[in-house]
């Protein structure tokens, strides 16, 4: 009589978060700005992300803010120190805070808040 052997083998995985990510969550000690980023146009616009903490977040946050289609994609720039972006919008009237608030999330940020709406440009 034969007897078979059956080998398990046992796979080790260790969830490491990217330096300096909190993946999603702010890190309750670092000082982050209220104060928006200048604007240059009354296109532009400038959120806050509390989410947005490291470069892998940056990335996430622009890709999202470049599919919606009428923000101008190159003109989106990030400070992830105050985890603001801000962007231009290619039509005023076309802006929905809605949409932008669904393409973050959609990234995996929630909490946006809109600190610079189209049409007022913050020196």
């Amino acid at each position: 009589m034969m007897r078979s052997v059956l080998t398990v083998a046992v796979l080790s995985v260790a969830v490491v978060p990217l330096a300096g990510c909190t993946l999603g969550e702010n890190q309750p000690n670092a000082p982050v700005s209220d104060a928006p980023m200048p604007t240059a146009s009354p296109a532009e616009v400038v959120i806050k992300v509390p989410g947005m903490t490291c470069e892998s977040c940056v990335e996430k946050v622009t890709a999202a803010l470049a599919s919606i289609p009428w923000v101008e994609a190159g003109s989106i720039t990030t400070d992830r120190k105050a985890r603001q972006a801000r962007f231009a919008v290619t039509d005023v009237k076309q802006f929905d805070f809605p949409a932008v608030e669904e393409a973050v999330r959609s990234a995996g940020y929630s909490g946006t808040t809109l600190l610079t709406p189209p049409g007022t440009a913050a020196r």
